[in-house]
This record gives structure tokens, sequence and C-alpha cells, in this order.
């Protein structure tokens, strides 16, 4: 029963691949550094080929295996091509040991996404966020009523560590940053979004940072203009802010201000993400990564998320959804 299951899937995936016109689709991006070297973005080039009833994907052409932590096992980046197949080519098959018996995909060891020991590793999610839109788009003209526009793309983590002065007693804070997802032909990308595939990172509320550790937020509210325009709107970020209440470690790790969420079908990309420490202030510093800062009780931190893609062109954006857009904020002129 169960190998009939997984060739009938297999089937309907080859049927699902079949249905898109023969060809190379070719999609590029960038990540923003390895964390180390900051002034050097990171290539990543997605090449599918499809043939009848299979499709391949060609890794080959990227970075090469970085100092910094961005390297992935081949394994993290035939995932993440596995995600962005299913999200865009068969989404209504059911996923199972058939599913993927139709695509091939093709890395180069001693690249970063197919790195060798003792090559540094994070948590792999920046380059494979990236590599999932990038299927989407290489494809997109092949399928444009079911491709999205990019996300703002990776989880934007805040970290802060130290000992807590109300009681103590160590305590570290590590959370993710929302933002706004790609619109499509047919509707507007989310804004305030959890970023793709990490569902089970939390959106704390403040309430609850604010109990179990010494910070206060100042400021959390939809970051207006954000989401690229278009015929339909891309999802806007957030601004986030921080007032430490002690001295406090701080870590940043903040993607996609090289590439930012990019428009398809002529919509506009939307804005990449902004951090500032002690904004307005003779010390404000710009930054998206950093590593154990020392931050000091009273410094402020402003983390402000990057919004989606557009769809469309922004002329085409009907008077209703633009004046639905003004009176909720979602865009300021």
């Amino acid at each position: 029963a169960r190998d009939e299951i997984f060739a009938q899937t297999e089937r309907m995936e080859r049927q699902a691949i079949a249905a898109i016109p023969d060809g190379v689709y070719e999609a590029s991006g960038f990540l923003d550094n390895d964390g180390v070297d900051l002034a050097t973005p990171l290539p990543v080039n997605v090449r599918v080929t499809v043939s009848g009833e299979s499709m391949h994907v060609d890794l080959t052409d990227c970075a090469d295996q970085a100092r910094g932590p961005v390297n992935c096992g081949a394994a993290q980046a035939v995932a993440a091509v596995r995600v962005g197949y299913k999200l865009l080519v068969s989404g209504d098959v059911p996923l199972n040991g058939g599913s993927f018996r139709p695509l091939s995909v093709e890395t180069r060891p001693g690249s970063m996404l197919a790195a060798r020991s003792p090559a540094a590793c994070q948590y792999y999610y920046s380059h494979l966020g990236l590599l999932i839109d990038l299927v989407v788009k290489a494809l997109a003209p092949a399928l444009p009523g079911k491709a999205a526009a990019a996300s703002y793309g990776d989880s934007m983590i805040v970290q802060f560590t130290g000992t807590d002065p109300r009681t103590g007693k160590l305590y570290v804070s590590q959370e993710a940053t929302v933002g706004g997802w790609g619109a499509w032909e047919g509707g507007d990308g989310e804004s305030c979004l959890i970023n793709n595939v990490n569902g089970s990172l939390r959106d704390m509320p403040i309430e609850v940072l604010e109990t179990l550790f010494p910070v206060r937020v100042r400021r959390y509210e939809v970051r207006p203009d954000t989401g690229g325009a278009g015929q339909w709107r891309g999802g806007n970020g957030v601004v986030r802010e921080y007032e430490f209440c002690g001295d406090t470690s701080l870590s940043l790790w903040f993607e996609r201000s090289v590439t930012p969420a990019w428009g398809l079908a002529g919509g506009a990309a939307g804005a990449p993400p902004r951090v500032t420490l002690n904004p307005g202030t003779a010390g404000e510093r710009r930054m998206l990564k950093v590593n154990a800062l020392p931050v000091s009780a009273g410094d402020v931190l402003r983390c402000e998320s990057g919004g989606g893609g557009g769809y469309g062109p922004a002329d085409r954006r009907s008077p209703q959804a633009r004046a639905a857009d003004l009176a909720e904020g979602m865009i300021t002129n």
C-alpha cells in the first residue's frame, strides 16, 4: 500500500511538472555578508531546468563557503528547494516519499550551500529563506498566476543577555521579528507575519517580554510604506523599539538589505530592514549584525523589519484599495 501511494504521488508530481513549459529558468540574489566581513555580499544563483516530467535545480553557482556562520550542508539546501517547489508547483499534492522523485538538486561541495567541515554554520535560515524565494522567482515567468513576490526574508533575530537587576539572575532573550510577505495575483501580502517555514517562532507579547526580562518596549507598530507598491501591495514590516533597563550583551542577525524583497510582474520591491542603536542621539549607530555588543541601561534599540514585494503595476491599484491603505495607516501618501 505504501509503495502504491508513493507511486501515485510521483505520477501526480510529474503531471504538475509537465504542465510547466520546458526551458531553463534563472534567478539571482545576495546575502548581505557572512557576519564577519560585513562589506562583501555573497551571491546565490538558482538555475531551474524543466524537461518533460522532470525538474533539475542547479545551485553550484554560489559563493564559496564563508568564514562567517552563513554556511549549510547540502541537505539543508535541498530542503529549501523542496519547500519552494511545493509552494509553487504542487501544493495540492499530498506530501510523502514519492513527492520529490521527479526533482533533482545539484550542489557544489565546498560552497556556501554544501559546506565542508569545519565551516561555521548558523541556524541555516538566511540562505534557505533566500533560496525558497529564488526558486519561486525563477519559475514565476512560467507560472505567473501562482508565484508570489518575495517576503521580507529572514527571522531577524534580536538577542540580549545579562544579569537581571531585579533578581540577580542570569537571563537570555532571543526572539524573531515579524515582517511583510509578498503580494500575488489577486491579493496583498500579509503584514507583520513571522518568516516562511518558521511558524514555531513566537511574536512575544510586550507584557510577557517586560515581565520576563529587564527591558521596556517603547514602540511596537506597523512600519508604513515598507510593502512594495503594486496592483496588489506587499505586506508591511514593523517597528519594535526596546529600552534596556540594565547592562546587557546584545546580538543581532538581520538580513536582506542588499537584496530586499523583490516585486513581480511590475510590482516594486519592499523596503529593506534597518536597525539603530540610540536613534536621534550623538551616539547613534546603524547596524544589522553584531555579536555580544555591550549596551548600558537606558540605551535604546530600534528594529525596523522589511516589507514584502508588490505584484503588478502600481497604477493599476484600485482607488478603493488605496483609500483603505491610507485609512488604516499602511501607507502615508
